[in-house]
């Protein structure tokens, strides 16, 4: 047994109201407005486990409180994850060793979570989750998600939300997240499952593995350490013709190739007709050829991401078309469910809202704020400008602004990109869920009705069942087949405006707006904050030559970042 497994179960468990009481006291004596109440969530949202690591712990619990501005020193916030972990100080248990072991976590069944030995636990585990579903006459398809410091599980038509109803894996192995070489085996793992699954007992699919597992084995050029998180396999059209080189599909391996299933039978093909490998190609017909990439969303720091792209080499499009036609020579059903792969880069948590500040300081001064909320506001400004979408609505929602929209600052048309083709908003496909459109002066107004009506187009298919993993569910109004029917409605929008003599700058932004559901008391109101696409329109004549804020999605990831 590893060191820190023994020092874990030397510690002395607590339940969820001593540790809260413990955090209470130690916050409290600096920061009188915390509440016990506040301790008691903050506690249950960390969901500790025995065993948990301190220095981990510590991070979460620093950016718990941070969420609700409070500041806690690294050495205080070692000493208190170490209390509420079991030990008497940091100095007993939290500094025996910094590697922790793999542990177990099922959404539903607290009470099968444990520690893990290694990677060859964690694999028994998964198989063993697998066969028992599979027994269970499941749909015996499975779906890796990839987090920082965890390998979730999903299953199509089987969901697991959390407190405030974002989606979960229903089970995960989770690790030290400082521990970088993890994901890598975390891989590997996922890995073994699948040939097991896929090649030897030919009882399962096994999806979302591909895209981290080629950008991992072949990276970009000057690859970033986030990069397998933000990967994603894309799918191109490449008959000749006009629309020669069209995307066709996206996301993980499994979702491309029910896409395929679809533009087949669009062409009459049979879905299991015979597919062969022509040098980079997808052959299914004379005529009819498809090329895959792997593509890569990279967070600038500012309103335009950057994007990476590659054709998959010759032998990552063989494996995954003997990975396909075995699936369909064992004629396992390809459940058509509607996905969105999940991308590091546009988690909830990550602190990317842009905050009006001084719109902040006003509201307080001239609402009578109640002082506790003050303090939460003025402390979240002296630990950073930008917040996470969650605690932005944390704070919006106690602040109880009439209008929460005019807390959030704007990018400004230096920080956006003017929108040479298609390839953002491809790229964005429901991943955001409004768009958020500036007109120019002066538009005399059939222009500015036309213009409006292409904008609000292109909104209705991007909230056409937006599904991300990280994201709310949201069913709006069912979403056709294929999958990019509303990624189409961007080169829509960007042809539309030229052709009234228009051009558009765009890039992320936050809409945040007053949201009314059921509650267990009755109707609740509370604040919703989501991504958005900002599009800037200004008159074609107006952009200078040779303007640097250019994005084109082009096919060879030539791409410039927004300056």
């Amino acid at each position: 047994m590893t060191a820190i497994a023994s020092a874990a179960y030397a510690a002395h468990p607590l339940d969820d109201e001593s540790r809260a009481m413990a955090l209470w006291t130690f916050v409290q004596l600096k920061t009188p407005r915390f509440s016990s109440a506040d301790a008691l969530a903050i506690v249950r949202d960390l969901g500790l486990q025995p065993g948990s690591e301190v220095k981990a712990l510590a991070k979460q619990l620093r950016a718990a409180l941070q969420a609700r501005g409070i500041a806690l020193k690294h050495t205080n916030a070692l000493q208190l994850a170490a209390q509420l972990a079991g030990f008497k100080s940091w100095h007993e248990g939290g500094s025996v060793s910094t590697k922790k072991p793999l542990s177990l976590r099922f959404h539903a069944a607290t009470w099968l979570n444990r520690e893990l030995e290694d990677w060859d636990d964690a694999v028994d585990v998964i198989s063993d989750y697998f066969l028992g579903d599979i027994k269970a006459k499941g749909l015996r398809s499975y779906r890796f998600v990839f987090m920082p410091g965890a390998l979730g599980i999903q299953q199509p038509l089987l969901e697991a939300h959390n407190a405030v109803g974002r989606r979960v894996p229903l089970l995960e192995i989770v690790w030290d997240m400082d521990d970088s070489s993890q994901l890598r085996a975390a891989v590997t793992a996922a890995e073994r499952v699948r040939r097991r699954f896929e090649e030897s007992e030919h009882q399962a699919i096994v999806d979302g593995v591909a895209a981290i597992q080629y950008c991992l084995q072949n990276p970009h050029p000057e690859g970033h350490p986030d990069d397998p998180l933000n990967s994603e396999l894309v799918v191109l059209d490449c008959d000749p013709g006009p629309y020669s080189a069209a995307e066709v599909a996206r996301g993980n391996e499994l979702q491309c190739w029910r896409e395929l299933v679809n533009l087949m039978e669009d062409s009459h093909l049979e879905p299991a007709s015979p597919i062969e490998l022509d040098g980079l190609d997808w052959v299914c017909s004379p005529t009819k050829r498809y090329r895959w990439q792997l593509q890569t969303l990279r967070s600038t720091g500012g309103a335009v991401p950057q994007i990476a792209t590659r054709e998959l080499t010759r032998d990552e499009t063989a494996k995954l078309l003997r990975r396909r036609n075995r699936i369909v020579r064992n004629r396992n059903y390809m459940v058509p469910e509607d996905t969105v792969r999940r991308m590091q880069v546009f988690d909830s948590e990550r602190p990317d809202v842009m905050v009006h500040w001084g719109a902040v300081s006003a509201h307080v001064l001239a609402d009578r704020v109640p002082r506790e909320v003050v303090d939460q506001a003025l402390g979240m400004r002296k630990t950073g400008e930008k917040l996470s979408l969650r605690a932005f609505e944390n704070l919006s929602t106690e602040l109880n602004a009439d209008d929460p929209q005019s807390f959030i600052l704007l990018p400004a048309r230096k920080q956006l990109a003017l929108l040479q083709d298609d390839g953002l908003q491809r790229a964005l496909v429901s991943r955001i869920e409004d768009v958020e459109p500036i007109m120019p002066r002066g538009l005399d107004d059939e222009r500015a009705e036309k213009a409006q009506e292409l904008v609000n187009s292109f909104c209705v298919s991007l909230r056409m069942d937006a599904r991300d993993d990280d994201a709310p569910i949201n069913f709006v109004m069912p979403r056709h087949s294929p999958y990019l029917i509303s990624a189409g409605a961007g080169k829509d929008l960007l042809d539309g405006l030229a052709k009234l003599g228009l051009v558009a700058y765009g890039g992320l932004t936050t809409l945040a707006r007053w949201v009314t559901r059921n509650g267990k008391d009755g109707k609740e109101r509370y604040i919703r904050a989501c991504r958005a696409l900002l599009l800037d329109i200004d008159y074609a004549e107006s952009v200078p030559r040779g303007t640097k804020n250019a994005f084109s999605g082009s096919l060879n990831g030539d791409e410039e970042e927004a300056k």
